[in-house]
């Protein structure tokens, strides 16, 4: 009897499942940024072990299996949410479908979606497979991985009426994707991108209607926020534009050239040097939080800033030398504010964090998290580990050549 028993209460609380923010496991603020800490740092680290690595044997195994349990996992979220939907007369309008409820949202479609939500912590595996099969990371997967989570919390916050578009189309594509990284065949890779340009416009093109309602009509403003509109239809515009550029480099232009003709010179990867524009940029920005940090009433956040504070000189006075020793102009003023900041035990570190970009996200995430906590043991645990493990591990440079003599 006790099969039955639990399987009843499953029932029952799926059938009054209701998303509150804080209540319900995993949907607060603070768990939303554990779960991206956690990410970065674990990446960060693992890609720090795998530098020296062969890959592990057992990484392709897992890697179909993962890919396996994502498919089928969404699936049963796709169906889930289109019963759901159906349950509730989503489908009997378009305003119903995509702006206002005529019924309470309970049930399986908010259920449905927050297994959606969760299953974007279970994607942050995607990431670390291709860092155990030593596959590059391109600017698209970072992107797209890290803000996604975000957004489906940011819309399930506010209870936005998106989410059969938005949840259903992701599954979709996602049951389909998954198949192909289990089982790669060449034709379908144009096509599962295609499809996930598809769902970008369709997402857009509703949570746009939402906006024209609010802003252009005299009609009630569907549910959700003005905020979160904003929010969905920016990050859909950057996934747009970043999936159809990398469909026409890869399918229309052909970037896949032959190995032998774009096999990277030794000598310019060891002679390649920082944006200097870049640096400088962090330079400022550093020096911002270091002066929000100072002017905080927080003694926790004033420490944080004396620190900012110095790394950001140290990324001053690397631009500035760097910049000196290219034009070849020295003076005594300069050599002697040279000597100050060689000195500092920040410069080496900065040094090498102009090689090291990883170095700048976990900065970001060790700020959002210590100024977002404030001075609590949380942040202490948190903050204060990823800024040690960012800036004190030191990964060796890439040495110049010497110049052979003319």
């Amino acid at each position: 009897m006790a099969t039955p028993t639990l399987l009843a209460k499953g029932i029952d609380y799926v059938n009054e499942f209701h998303w509150v923010t804080g209540e319900t496991p995993f949907t607060s603020l603070e768990a939303l940024v554990t779960f991206h800490v956690v990410y970065l740092s674990s990446l960060y680290a693992l890609t720090n072990f795998m530098e020296e690595k062969p890959i592990p044997f057992w990484v392709r195994g897992f890697a179909f299996v993962h890919n396996m349990f994502m498919s089928v996992l969404s699936l049963v979220m796709l169906l889930g949410i289109i019963l759901g939907a159906y349950q509730k007369e989503r489908f009997s309008s378009f305003s119903n479908y995509a702006c206002n409820r005529t019924m309470k949202n309970v049930g399986l479609l908010p259920f449905s979606m927050y297994v959606f939500y969760l299953s974007k912590a279970f994607e942050f595996v995607d990431t670390f497979l291709l860092v155990l099969t030593k596959k590059k990371l391109i600017w698209l997967h970072k992107i797209h991985h890290l803000t996604t989570m975000s957004l489906v919390w940011h819309a399930m916050h506010i209870d936005m009426a998106a989410e059969i578009t938005c949840g259903a189309l992701n599954c979709f594509v996602h049951v389909i994707m998954y198949l192909y990284f289990a089982s790669p065949i060449n034709f379908l890779r144009p096509f599962i991108t295609f499809f996930q340009i598809f769902q970008f416009v369709l997402a857009l093109g509703v949570i746009g209607y939402a906006s024209y309602v609010r802003y252009f009509t005299s009609l009630p403003p569907c549910v959700g926020t003005a905020l979160g509109e904003f929010h969905g239809i920016f990050m859909y515009g950057v996934y747009l534009a970043m999936f159809v550029n990398f469909f026409v480099q890869q399918y229309i232009r052909g970037s896949g050239k032959n190995a032998a003709s774009t096999k990277t010179d030794e000598t310019k990867q060891l002679t390649k040097r920082p944006d200097f524009s870049r640096v400088f940029v962090r330079a400022l920005l550093i020096a911002g939080i270091a002066i929000i940090c100072t002017l905080s009433h927080s003694i926790y956040l004033k420490a944080f800033g004396l620190m900012f504070w110095a790394f950001a000189m140290s990324l001053i006075w690397f631009f500035g030398y760097e910049c000196k020793t290219a034009s070849g102009k020295v003076n005594e003023g300069m050599s002697t504010l040279q000597n100050f900041f060689y000195r500092l035990p920040t410069y080496p570190m900065m040094r090498e964090m102009m090689y090291w970009n990883r170095r700048d996200s976990l900065l970001v995430v060790a700020l959002a998290v210590s100024m977002y906590y404030g001075p609590s043991a949380t942040a202490s645990s948190v903050a204060i580990p990823i800024f040690l493990c960012g800036f004190l591990s030191r990964p060796k440079l890439v040495p110049e050549p010497k110049l052979a003599p003319k």
